[in-house]
């Protein structure tokens, strides 16, 4: 069966990250459909396909057929090889921003496996993905802070003894966010997985104590700026807008909202 391949490795099924309006290669790996007589060679369709460029490179070699790409802008891509509507194989092509060239590769991966993990549970929940991914990259240094990599949990969640929700074991470590305080102990929200670390990411929001706060915050679900913006009335960045305000500038730094596409 035919495949996609990217940089000569597999990648069905897989998200790929390509940069916005470089070129890059995607090849079909068995472009040509022998069942068939006579043999008939299989196409790509790119869904959706305003500022794509898809360039066929001739001849077949090595049994590929080789594709150049370039997009206009971040977004989020499907891309089908089908035998007449059939669809034999497929891709989602993640196209980021050139900001992304600030950004160390642990940096790119953590964002990368968040979103694979965290995005349908925040989907799930109507929550917006790009205010999820803006959230936990703030609070954790893009999954590179110290209190991450002993939680396991990217969001900072201090859950106080009385509370139900999020469900979740915690942890005592010290503070690490109050400026010019002392750091004391606290309850971090530990998380086996980003899965589980988004539900209860979601359980913070939805449960939390303040129902006028979760109200205001909740009637932002379809503005994914303003719902991460927002953030600080449920007592994200020690409760300061001004500090929420950079959610949203990072939201918007590194594109994210490509991710409530899907």
């Amino acid at each position: 069966m035919a495949h996609l391949e990217y940089q000569r490795k597999r990648v069905s099924g897989e998200y790929v990250g390509i940069s916005e309006k470089v070129a890059s290669t995607i090849e079909l790996w068995g472009p040509i459909n022998q069942l068939v007589q006579p043999p008939k060679e299989l196409i790509i369709r790119i869904t959706p396909s305003n500022s794509i460029q898809l360039e066929k490179l001739d001849p077949i070699k090595d049994s590929r057929r080789a594709y150049r790409i370039t997009a206009a802008q971040p977004q989020l891509i499907k891309l089908q090889a089908l035998n007449n509507q059939e669809i034999w194989d497929f891709i989602v092509l993640d196209i980021e921003p050139k900001t992304y060239m600030n950004l160390t590769a642990e940096k790119i991966e953590f964002i990368r496996q968040l979103f694979k993990e965290g995005g349908p549970v925040a989907r799930k929940e109507n929550f917006p993905v790009s205010a999820m991914l803006a959230c936990a990259c703030a609070e954790s240094g893009y999954g590179t802070s110290s209190i991450y990599k002993k939680t396991g949990n990217p969001f900072n969640l201090q859950k106080p003894d009385s509370w139900a929700y999020p469900k979740c074991t915690t942890l005592t470590n010290k503070t690490e966010n109050k400026l010019n305080e002392k750091a004391k102990p606290a309850p971090f929200c530990t998380a086996s997985s980003l899965a589980e670390a988004t539900r209860q990411w979601c359980e913070w929001i939805r449960y939390f104590p303040n129902k006028t706060s979760v109200s205001n915050i909740l009637a932002y679900r379809n503005n994914p700026m303003r719902f991460a913006e927002e953030l600080y009335r449920v007592g994200f960045a020690d409760s300061k807008r001004e500090r929420t305000k950079e959610y949203a500038s990072l939201l918007k730094r590194y594109a994210f909202e490509r991710y409530d596409q899907f």
